[in-house]
């Protein structure tokens, strides 16, 4: 997919995401998995989707989740390394 073109579309789903605010978690999850989803082949938009996960469970209070973003940021940037 054309750069400029992913970018758009990644931040159209996290735009998305932020206009969901009447949802419930669970539904507000799905603009968040599936802008992960779009921009994991590009480092910087894979660190932003896991940076806005992290701080969506923040807002949750979610502590699993919380520590499970930690970890993913941790890695993020080997798994680029590594493709």
């Amino acid at each position: 997919m054309e750069a400029t073109l992913q970018a758009r579309a990644f931040s159209h789903l996290l735009d998305a995401f932020a206009a969901s605010g009447g949802q419930p978690p669970a539904q507000r999850w799905l603009w968040l998995e599936a802008a992960h989803v779009m921009g994991q082949t590009r480092l910087g938009l894979h660190w932003q989707a896991h940076r806005h996960m992290l701080a969506y469970a923040r807002e949750l209070g979610d502590r699993r989740e919380i520590a499970g973003q930690w970890l993913r940021l941790a890695l993020v940037p080997l798994g680029h390394l590594l493709q």
